[in-house]
């Protein structure tokens, strides 16, 4: 027989032998449906809760537009603000994130002291400048007073602090956050 037959004959035996090992099908088989339910994902807001207040060391309320800091004094921002925590495995921390004290009075200034205070509640811990939230199955909602004490220390040689005179600084920027901790 010619070579080239051969070859045709031996594909087309290849071919029927692959063919016929697809072809077994088992006829019989099951299934169903599970009904997994929904999967629904937590949450965390934070917002303002009234105006922010201003207070000097005497413990003065002052009109921050108008009060001008001497060395020696010590200005306290007060700001309530309100955060929503859900989830059961959630644990979030409540600090001050950034932003700070900016502009040429700043470098006078030492670095802002922050208090946060909470009234007695279940899944909210704060110490000092952070809260920590721990909500569990069910919603917290609580509102937590922030305190950002900003002091304008006096120095040994006065002639030091001269060139703080006529400077501002701005708090624009101070950032309270509230974060899942990872």
């Amino acid at each position: 027989m010619n070579k080239m037959i051969k070859g045709a004959l031996a594909a087309g035996t290849g071919v029927v032998l692959l063919l016929g090992g697809a072809g077994t099908l088992a006829y019989w088989n099951a299934e169903t449906t599970v009904n997994g339910g929904t999967i629904t994902a937590g949450n965390l807001t934070l917002t303002n809760t009234g105006s922010p207040t201003w207070t000097d060391q005497t413990g003065a309320t002052i009109d921050i537009a108008t009060f001008r800091v001497v060395p020696g004094d010590t200005l306290t921002l007060t700001q309530a603000v309100t955060f929503s925590a859900t989830g059961n495995n959630l644990v979030g921390t409540l600090s001050l994130a950034g932003g700070g004290v900016s502009g040429d009075l700043a470098a006078f200034l030492s670095a802002p002291g922050v208090t946060m205070t909470v009234p007695a509640t279940t899944g909210v811990t704060c110490s000092g400048a952070t809260c920590t939230v721990t909500p569990g199955a069910a919603t917290v909602s609580q509102t937590v007073t922030v305190k950002v004490a900003i002091p304008f220390p006096k120095t040994s040689s006065p002639t030091d602090q001269n060139g703080a005179m006529q400077k501002t600084a701005s708090l624009a920027n101070l950032t309270i956050r509230l974060e899942q901790n990872h």
